[in-house]
């Protein structure tokens, strides 16, 4: 779900992404279970800390998902 959210703010054009970021790199580098906090419905928003996979311009990435999204996916 993380990488999706990504993806869709790449296409958007909101985001670049350093070039040896990618789905795998995520996969082996990103815990999710440990960057994420609860929004104001409870819903989680993973977060990237400035300069770690885009340019420190692009500040905190922030990818909110609903909970529903994620509880449907396990």
């Amino acid at each position: 779900l993380v990488w999706e959210a990504l993806q869709e703010k790449v296409d958007a054009g909101e985001l670049v992404l350093f070039d040896d970021i990618d789905e795998d790199y995520l996969t082996d580098n990103f815990f999710p279970e440990e960057a994420y906090y609860l929004d104001k419905n409870g819903d989680p928003v993973f977060f990237f800390q400035p300069g770690w996979i885009a340019g420190p311009e692009y500040g905190l990435i922030e990818l909110p998902v609903a909970l529903e999204t994620l509880c449907d996916e396990f």
